[in-house]
């Protein structure tokens, strides 16, 4: 499921490069896929949680996805 994930995130790019505004985009568009991607992965995965419930991957994903909207705003 992994490789198919990404797969189709390569798909959505692709398809998004036709239609970006500025640079830097694309970027924010997979930063913000790879972080979605991450947290529903590591969703699946059985490993110790630490503040909040989530994972550490999963707060390396919500830090990621807050950089990406961060760098979208600016």
């Amino acid at each position: 499921y992994e490789t198919v994930s990404m797969v189709l995130l390569i798909f959505v790019l692709v398809a998004f490069y036709p239609y970006r505004r500025h640079d830097g985009q694309l970027l924010v568009v997979l930063m913000i896929g790879y972080a979605i991607h991450r947290f529903i992965n590591e969703s699946l995965r059985v490993e110790p949680s630490y503040g909040g419930g989530l994972t550490l991957s999963q707060w390396g994903s919500v830090v990621v996805l807050a950089a990406g909207v961060a760098i979208e705003v600016y």
